[in-house]
């Protein structure tokens, strides 16, 4: 029975059923949020329901975001100045503030002028996020890990940054990403049968996501192996006109969606045999839970945290480094020698790894991280 606090960027749609499930177990529960939503962000209007959600006064600041694995994006940098009010007003026992940066900075300030009051960090990243982001950077961070009582990251990758910080293995908790995933786990597993062999990936269509490279990798293991292959992206982005101009010189079916509505994505999953996810660096990769409850065996880069912490090699899929050719071969050409049974039978394997990951299961985490922070 506490008092908690949730600090964060915005509320995305797949977040809030973690958060519904703070929400019901504790005493009080209060979601602080920067901005209500991103500008690149397509989805509608989010239903918070009877979440206790305030919104901040700060400064938001596009910049682009250029990666040594050469892709670039356009992130926001969100910089509240109101947090120590916003907390003050709520009175928290324990902070749970996302990211390390302007608004957990404040939070430990909180912190200090409130001795007894716990601060827990969210760090959502990966080693392969960070590459480059040291500097001044890295000092602000060792800063605030110094201040924290707890760290929960969401992978094993994650883990071993926050280490390399200098923060002790004993108070960093890994806690996956996960969301509803009952709109998935509704769809039979289907043993497909026919000739061609249907892949599918889900996100945006950006560089960062590999897609274009991992179609070169993709041509070279259809013209090698001769099989009728389709691959269907589903979603938009930047690289949406360079992607379709590679349609007609590659060996395999291309077929792009563009978006589709979140209820029919299980139709587009049901259609397909395995699911691709070739980005270059991803904090995790919920399409991944998505598809796995699906029913679908997954070809994942192992920059996904979703991948190097759900997908085990032979058993729900395979993985590759989407820089290492020889590895994203090795990965298809091992799709490639299954039987549709052997697909359908990882597919069942898949879809029971991801479900044991409930929403529920993950605010327990939560819920644990707080009470050893109070002990």
């Amino acid at each position: 029975m506490c008092r908690v606090a949730f600090l964060t960027n915005f509320i995305p749609p797949y977040r809030l059923p973690v958060l519904q499930a703070l929400h019901e177990r504790l005493e009080a529960f209060c979601v602080i949020a920067s901005v209500s939503m991103e500008e690149n962000r397509n989805w509608e209007h989010i239903n918070v329901g009877s979440l206790d959600v305030r919104y901040q006064r700060c400064v938001t600041v596009a910049r682009t975001w250029r990666h040594p694995a050469n892709f670039e994006e356009t992130t926001y940098l969100h910089i509240p100045y109101d947090t120590l009010s916003q907390l003050a007003a709520f009175n928290p026992d324990v902070i749970i503030s996302a990211e390390l940066g302007a608004r957990t900075s404040q939070a430990v300030l909180y912190r200090k002028l409130h001795p007894g009051t716990r601060l827990v960090v969210y760090a959502d990243l990966s080693e392969r996020t960070e590459q480059g982001r040291e500097g001044w950077r890295g000092l602000l961070r060792r800063w605030i890990l110094r201040h924290a009582d707890a760290i929960i990251t969401n992978g094993t990758s994650g883990e071993r940054y926050i280490q390399k910080l200098g923060f002790s293995p004993e108070y960093i908790y890994k806690i996956p990403y996960t969301t509803d995933l009952s709109l998935f786990a509704e769809s039979p597993v289907i043993c497909k049968e026919n000739g061609q062999l249907e892949l599918i990936y889900v996100g945006s269509l950006s560089q960062r996501k590999g897609l274009v490279i991992f179609c070169e990798h993709l041509d070279a293991c259809v013209r090698e192996s001769k099989r009728d292959v389709r691959l269907t992206l589903v979603g938009n982005g930047p690289m949406q006109e360079e992607i379709a101009r590679m349609k007609h010189r590659l060996a395999f079916k291309l077929n792009l969606v563009g978006d589709v509505a979140y209820e029919q994505l299980p139709d587009y999953y049901a259609a397909a045999d395995a699911f691709v996810f070739p980005t270059l660096a991803d904090t995790w990769g919920l399409v991944v839970n998505e598809a796995m409850a699906a029913g679908l065996p997954i070809i994942g880069s192992r920059y996904s945290q979703a991948v190097e912490e759900l997908v085990v090699d032979g058993v729900h899929g395979w993985t590759f480094y989407p820089d290492q050719p020889e590895t994203v071969y090795k990965a298809l050409h091992q799709l490639f020698a299954m039987s549709a049974e052997e697909r359908k039978e990882m597919g069942e394997t898949a879809r029971k790894a991801a479900l044991e990951w409930s929403p529920e299961l993950v605010a327990s985490r939560f819920l644990a991280v707080v009470e050893a922070v109070q002990s």
